[in-house]
This record gives C-alpha cells, structure tokens and sequence, in this order.
C-alpha cells in the first residue's frame, strides 16, 4: 500500500492571489532593489513586499477571527519580545525573506533534478498573475512597489517549491503490503546464556543479597545503639530527679530539728 501526497499546480496556486486582498503600505519601497542575492540571482524589494503583504493578510484575517479587526491590524508595531526593538512586522519580513531565499534553491535544485513547470502551469500562472495586476488599484501596485513579473515569480517559486516537496515526499515513501500491514501477532527470540555467564550473574545476586543484608544489620545495629542511649538517658534523668529529692528531704528533717 503506497501512500503519496500528489496535488496539482492549479491546487498550489489555489489562495495564493486573492483580489483586493492587499491594503496600502505605509511607506514607498524602491521594488527594484536587490534585498538578497542567491546563487547569481538578485531577489527584488517588490518579491518581498509581495510575499510580505500575503503573508500579513493571511495573518490578519486568522487573528481577526479570534481577537478583532483593531487587533490583528495593529500586532506589526509591536515589540515581538519584551525589551526588544525587533516588531512583529520586522520579524515577520525577515522570515520571509529567509523562506524567499530557500524557494530560491528549491527552484535550482528542483531544476537539477529534472522538474519543469508544464506549458499549462506557465499560463495559469500568467493568468493569476494578469488577474492580480487587475483586481488592485493602481495605487496599491506602486505602493506595493510591484510588478506582474513579480507575481509570475512569486507564483513559480511556490509552484516549484510544491514539486520539490511532493518528490522527496515521493523518494521516501515506503510501500508496505496490505497483508503486512494488517499483522497483528509477534515473534519472540528466545537467547541461551552460557554457563560461565549464569555463574557469574548469580554470584553477582549473590553479593548485591550480602550487601543488602549488611546494611540491614548496620542500620538495625545504629537503631539499637540509639535506643539504648535514649533508654541510659531516661535513668540518668530519672536518677537524678530521685536525689534531689532525697536531699530535699534531708535538708527538711535538719530543719525541723
């Protein structure tokens, strides 16, 4: 029985363009500088604001549905630890600029290892990407700082990543036999000790008995020995309390006489 994880890439770019879903930014990006470089490749500032931009999106709506609107929109400016000058927003964008760098060298990889995107995955990727260049406003692209080559990217970097992963997922997969899966009885092995060996591990019982025995008798004999001290300094008290009084007494008869 071979269990695999196979989706196609209509369902790999399924949700990740969504119209309108953007909100202005606060502040312009220059979307043509380099943020990071891999393997020769330049990583553009719009890749990142865009990849950026979904991923705070996605977030915003899940917060929202537990903590409110005003809450998931204001998390970004938050210190992300306590005494720290590191936002959630600024922890938030170089994480995904991490994930952007491997996406990166999942794309070469996948390449080296023989996966392409079909003729009919380059053009549903063109579509979405048409698609979302429409849906926005013109003022949403430029602040975004993004362009449709952007979104054709980000949407093939996702794409390959999803090919990489369903091959190794493939590569691993173990097959097991439905007769084999369904075992339910097991086999025990038993193993014979040598003599030499039965000798030596009950000498070794042996001596751990002896010992513990030992330290019985030792902690039974300082049992003992405290008693007996409690007991000799009960007499001594006792004794001692009897010739007070006989004095006492002593000292009464000299009185009265």
């Amino acid at each position: 029985m071979k269990k695999t994880m196979k989706r196609t890439a209509a369902v790999a770019l399924a949700g990740v363009l969504v119209s309108g879903m953007f909100t202005g930014c606060s502040t312009m990006v220059d979307g043509t500088k380099t943020v990071a470089t891999v393997n020769g490749e330049n990583i553009p500032m719009g890749l990142l604001s865009l990849a950026v931009r979904h991923q705070q999106s996605q977030t915003e709506q899940l917060y929202s549905m537990y903590f409110g609107e005003a809450y998931a929109s204001s998390i970004w400016d938050t210190e992300a630890d306590a005494g720290s000058e590191v936002t959630y927003g600024q922890e938030m964008r170089d994480s995904i600029l991490e994930q952007l760098e491997l996406m990166y060298i999942s794309r070469a990889k996948a390449k080296e290892a023989g996966i392409e995107i079909t003729e009919e995955e380059q053009t549903k990727i063109a579509d979405a990407a048409a698609a979302f260049m429409e849906d926005n406003s013109a003022d949403t692209i430029k602040e975004l700082a993004v362009t449709e080559d952007n979104v054709k990217e980000y949407l093939e970097l996702e794409v390959y990543s999803k090919k990489m992963h369903d091959k190794i997922v493939d590569d691993a997969a173990i097959e097991v036999a439905d007769e084999d899966a369904q075992q339910s009885s097991f086999s025990f092995v038993y193993v014979s000790i040598p003599e030499e060996a039965e000798e030596t591990i009950e000498e070794t019982e042996a001596e751990d008995e002896a010992e513990a025995e030992d330290e019985a008798e030792a902690t039974d004999e300082a049992e003992a020995e405290d008693e007996a001290e409690a007991t000799d300094e009960a007499k001594a008290e006792d004794e001692a309390e009897t010739t007070d009084e006989a004095e006492a007494e002593d000292e009464a008869e000299a009185t009265d006489e």
